[in-house]
């Protein structure tokens, strides 16, 4: 069973924290506080870091969030989040993680939590989304049940003002958690704007009154962001823009739950329910199971208005602003970030709306070009953990990373698509060696990391897209197909799977085949992952953008491509023909300088959306 990756809540698009600013990570078995042993870094983000921490007092394993210093740098600042910390320290709820103390260490402060079993809402989704499932009604009006019971009793003190799946754990038995109580609040003494500019929580689950920054903010608010995950659980869609109704979107669901949902997401606040008793209500008399009767347009129309109207409002408050406020007095920083917003809106409904454009998830840009796969945004933790067979050093920490939609090749760069590079005038001309094992379908060989750059430029200018080699967390994720074993089949693998030397004990199960094929098949010589991505294990190892770092602190969490450090080194994943399965799992990686070639040696490219 997965350990809590207990996260903290990540700073929106609007703040100026990022992950670069988390600070320096504790060694294992580092005492803090004279009490707490460090064991494994379990998340990190723009906010901090968390890890899990043998309690010598209590002798017990518990979770310590640490925040970074900048969050805490003025009297404001740190007294604010006192504040909200006794409140968190204060609830007690069976769907709300436990905080058991606040703790004062060097020039930060860190809390001391409940350590969980189980997975974020977040991975629950990008499991099903991997297995290409939605999640079951009664499970997704079940959470939101229980986290609508816990913002009921949380509500007599404090507002949560950052519900997002990354926020809702789930346990083994089912049961979930709200986690992050007052996080979200303690942002808007670090951004730098004014009070009515000033915008916390997560962009896409905000209600409307949070994009404004309103000082009005109440209950409500959260009942928005709860209808959004309803929305987001039930459809696998978020609600922006012009949305369906959820009964159109999953058939089977009752129109009742269309109702609820448009009214958790009226823009007017006033048209939510008016409490949180009147909200459990409402859910508790939603059937859970699936209907037989179908709604028609209605609904659509119903819903999709209601979210136009809240943009709408929102765009107006903004004309208010502009015309009562100076613009010498308005900021540089409210206009900056509305566009932001706006830009990450409609990025978004593109990139929804190309994958719309191809349900099979497939497709080329041109003749001459790889296939590319779609792969959706999702997030997972990156690296090996401790206890993993023939992990390296440079393979941890672990660390939670969370990625848009990218496209990814099916299958590796082939001789016959490089041979096209040659002869449309790109890739300078370079002609590798096949070392006589044929061209044609097979893994194009004998290219460095310069090479591979020639080949991507030359795609981007052919087609006019993004085109690139995939950042290593892009690789990893895709890579993983939604698995958190070594390899996407499992603990093991074996010759059948994948083309690597089975000479090797490792990772097969201690059982030698005595299989070594002794050069590349070719490409889709064996079964795709869940993601439809053929030879992740072995055949190549394949060239990824970033520069080589002995391990993973100070790393990227967006998915972007780590573009400091070693950058003579460059870093390659997957395993080839010649290796053994150990170094064919998908948290191993190597590096060689950007000049250095090989029989094993090849890529893949990856691409932006739309």
């Amino acid at each position: 069973m997965e350990i809590s990756k207990t996260k903290l809540a990540d700073l929106g698009t609007m703040s100026g924290i990022g992950p670069q600013a988390a600070q320096s990570v504790l060694p294992v078995g580092k005492v803090v506080a004279d009490r707490f042993e460090i064991v494994q870094v379990i998340g990190q983000g723009g906010m901090g870091v968390v890890y899990e921490a043998h309690d010598r007092m209590r002798d017990d394993h518990v979770a310590l969030k640490f925040l970074i210093p900048q969050l805490l740098a003025s009297d404001t600042a740190r007294q604010r989040f006192l504040n909200e910390a006794k409140i968190a320290i204060s609830l007690s709820h069976p769907n709300i993680i436990s905080v058991y103390d606040v703790v004062k260490y060097e020039d930060t402060c860190f809390l001391t939590m409940e350590l969980l079993k189980g997975q974020s809402l977040r991975q629950r989704l990008v499991d099903l989304a991997a297995s290409k499932q939605h999640m079951p009604i009664a499970e997704a009006l079940g959470i939101i049940k229980e986290v609508a019971a816990a913002l009921e009793y949380a509500h007599h003190t404090t507002i949560h003002r950052d519900i997002k799946p990354e926020n809702i754990w789930i346990l083994a038995n089912g049961k979930a958690k709200l986690m992050d109580f007052g996080i979200a609040r303690l942002q808007s003494q670090t951004q730098g704007l004014t009070k009515t500019a000033a915008v916390l929580g997560t962009a896409y689950y905000m209600a409307p009154e949070q994009l404004v920054g309103t000082a009005q903010i109440d209950h409500r608010a959260d009942q928005y962001s709860l209808g959004v995950m309803l929305y987001e659980r039930l459809t696998g869609t978020l609600p922006i823009g012009r949305i369906d109704a959820v009964s159109r979107s999953r058939p089977g669901v009752s129109p009742k739950v269309d109702e609820l949902v448009a009214k958790m997401l009226s823009g007017r606040v006033e048209e939510r329910y008016l409490d949180d008793a009147a909200l459990l209500k409402a859910l508790n008399a939603v059937p859970c199971s699936e209907s037989k009767r179908k709604s028609g347009p209605q609904g659509e129309q119903r819903i999709g208005s209601r979210i136009l109207k809240s943009g709408s409002r929102i765009l107006l408050a903004l004309i208010v602003v502009l015309i009562g406020i100076p613009a010498a007095l308005l900021g540089v920083a409210m206009i900056r970030d509305w566009y932001h917003l706006q830009v990450l809106y409609e990025a978004d409904a593109k990139r929804r709306e190309a994958v719309q454009m191809r349900p099979d998830q497939a497709f080329r840009d041109c003749a001459d070009c790889p296939e590319m796969v779609i792969v959706q945004a999702g997030s997972f933790m990156m690296g090996s953990p401790a206890g993993e067979a023939n992990r390296d050093s440079d393979e941890g920490p672990v660390h939670r990373v969370t990625l848009q939609p990218f496209a990814l090749g099916k299958t590796e760069v082939t001789f016959a698509q490089w041979d096209a590079c040659v002869a449309d005038g790109g890739c300078d001309g370079y002609r590798p060696k096949d070392e006589g094992w044929g061209r044609g379908n097979r893994p194009v060989i004998n290219v460095n990391w310069n090479n591979a750059q020639t080949y991507v430029q030359w795609l981007s200018r052919k087609t006019g897209k993004g085109y690139s080699l995939p950042s290593e967390a892009q690789w990893e994720y895709a890579a993983r197909g939604g698995t958190t074993t070594p390899f996407h089949t499992g603990t093991c693998v074996n010759t059948s799977q994948a083309n690597y030397d089975g000479n090797y004990e490792y990772n097969n199960c201690g059982a030698k085949t005595g299989v070594f094929r002794k050069q590349t098949m070719a490409v889709a010589s064996f079964p795709a992952n869940a993601y439809g991505l053929h030879d992740m294990i072995g055949n190549v190892r394949e060239w990824t953008h970033d520069c080589y770092n002995p391990n993973y602190n100070g790393a990227p969490t967006d998915g972007s491509a780590w573009t400091a450090g070693k950058c003579a080194q460059r870093v390659l994943r997957g395993g080839s023909w010649v290796n053994s399965p150990q170094n064919s799992r998908s948290a191993d990686r190597i590096d060689f300088t950007a000049e250095d070639r090989g029989g094993g040696f090849g890529f893949r490219a990856a691409r932006t959306l739309p």
